[in-house]
């Protein structure tokens, strides 16, 4: 079957799972940080998601002040409880990776159109031996642009590539596990230059009925709990 369009890819992903994916998601993670070949920091974050568009981050403990906020398509950086700095920030990868089970399709293709994939682009291809759909290219040739890879068989975000972005290059999901009846990526990685930057490696992962949104209230950072 010909694959015409990113939107044709989304609209499938979203019909697929509408709303029955996840709502929300807390977890732990294990990050290391590398330069060149050599690990240069390892520490642990504490997450949580609840849909749509809201994440909080916190670095090392729940107490120690540091994180970010992402809400609303902005980025809060967090720095001993305070808004360090903020600015709007597309994060594709809470796009790609949640929000787009959970809200409707042309509001993912404007937001993946705004961080600069070609979203009248897609084709189908294979990644790692795995049937794949990749939208902002036409084909294997066309390998220059922005673009990301969907599983064909579960439809959900493997793969992305964004040189507009300023932290990394390339971002991986990766080991996918069925974790208390979800399917999802146990491990992402990040790639500057064809190498790891940084890997996280999820644990004490849940799915919580409900979360309180008062914790992605970056007036609220120092209290946020879950």
């Amino acid at each position: 079957s010909q694959v015409k369009t990113g939107i044709y890819v989304i609209t499938l992903m979203k019909e697929k799972y509408n709303n029955s994916y996840i709502q929300n998601f807390t977890f732990s993670q294990h990050v290391v940080q590398y330069k060149g070949d050599s690990v240069i920091n390892k520490t642990i974050w504490h997450e949580a998601y609840s849909s749509v568009n809201q994440l909080i981050l916190k670095f090392d403990t729940y107490d120690s002040g540091n994180g970010y906020i992402f809400k609303n398509d902005m980025i809060y950086v967090m720095k001993n409880n305070k808004v360090e700095s903020e600015q709007r920030d597309i994060h594709d990868l809470l796009v790609l990776g949640f929000d787009v089970y959970n809200q409707p399709v042309q509001v993912t293709v404007d937001k993946l159109t705004e961080k600069a994939y070609d979203m009248s682009k897609a084709y189908e291809t294979e990644l790692n031996g795995k049937a794949v759909y990749c939208v902002g290219a036409e084909s294997d040739d066309d390998n220059t642009g922005n673009r990301f890879y969907i599983d064909k068989e579960h439809l959900l975000f493997v793969k992305m590539i964004n040189h507009s972005h300023s932290r990394y290059d390339e971002a991986i999901f990766d080991e996918f596990k069925t974790v208390k009846g979800k399917y999802l990526a146990t491990k992402v990685i990040f790639i500057v230059d064809g190498k790891p930057i940084m890997t996280e490696e999820y644990f004490d992962m849940d799915f919580p009925e409900t979360l309180d949104t008062t914790i992605f209230d970056p007036e609220n950072f120092e209290h946020a709990r879950w």
